[in-house]
């Protein structure tokens, strides 16, 4: 049995800045779509997305650092659940390839993204992946299964 999964989630955004900022800055994603999960089959479905971060200097020597965190969705951190109706889908979000790290705000040992450089007055643009994995073997009916994920960058 095949079942389709279409808009896996969708990211919302949230920015937080402070008072006396050098930058500002903005979120983007293209989210995540894993396409069709195979109940009998013995592999893993992965996908890639992306994540935009555009910060523009407010100033010739400005410089920005930040944190993007992800929220929890559905689920915990350990295991982020995809529904359709009343069925569940275990998934997760993962900072890197190697699928070691979970992405989350810090806490239960799941980890942020971190990156700081020189703007100057320009606007400086970086794409960061986003790593999504569901497990084998998961008994579920078909249908159209999401989660909505809350990004959050601190700078």
């Amino acid at each position: 049995m095949k079942l389709k999964l279409i808009g896996v989630f969708a990211l919302l955004l949230c920015a937080a800045g402070s008072v006396h900022a050098e930058a500002t800055c903005s979120l983007s994603s293209s989210g995540l779509s894993f396409g069709e999960y195979e109940v009998f089959s013995l592999h893993e479905n992965y996908s890639v997305g992306n994540l935009s971060v555009s910060c523009t200097g407010l100033s010739e020597t400005a410089s920005v650092a930040y944190e993007i965190q992800l929220g929890r969705g559905s689920g915990t951190y350990g295991t982020r659940t995809l529904t359709s109706g009343g069925n569940v889908l275990a998934y997760n979000v993962y900072t890197q390839a190697n699928h070691l790290f979970i992405w989350g705000d810090g806490s239960f040992g799941t980890a942020v993204l971190n990156d700081s450089y020189g703007l100057g007055l320009s606007t400086v643009s970086n794409n960061y992946p986003i790593y999504g994995r569901i497990p084998a073997g998961q008994n579920v009916s078909a249908g159209n299964y999401s989660d909505t994920l809350i990004m959050t960058i601190n700078y």
